[in-house]
């Protein structure tokens, strides 16, 4: 929530806490009631977790230039995690311009599907 009111406030937009239900859910209370708690089930608690030396594949991460529901620095903090515990692994980061929701943005377009395909095909042909 801190990174949301951050990314709005930057944008010069109003500060408002948007009630995620499904995030909500899943820990079973308002997750700003138990930001800790929210804590152990973010993949930056796992990654902490690891055993230092413990190989991680490789990720694609894609965001939502526009997403209201996921600030910018939250996959930023797990891009960083990521390459600070695996430099040489192949981590990609794309952040999607003018696309407003990450479930929403649309594989099927040719740049976007070739990218992804090259990144599946770098990673899993072998």
């Amino acid at each position: 929530d801190a990174d949301m009111e951050a990314w709005l406030a930057a944008q010069g937009k109003p500060i408002k806490y948007q009630r995620n239900l499904d995030r909500d859910q899943l820990m079973g209370e308002p997750v700003q009631d138990n930001p800790d708690l929210a804590y152990t089930a973010s993949p930056l608690h796992f990654l902490e977790q690891l055993p230092q030396g413990t190989e991680l594949p490789s990720f694609l991460i894609i965001h939502a230039a526009l997403d209201g529901t996921l600030a910018p620095g939250q996959p930023m903090r797990m891009l960083n995690a990521l390459m600070a515990r695996a430099p040489n692994a192949d981590i990609q980061f794309w952040l999607i311009p003018d696309a407003k929701v990450a479930s929403y943005i649309k594989l099927e377009g040719p740049e976007i599907m070739g990218r992804v395909a090259a990144f599946l095909r770098r990673n899993f042909d072998r």
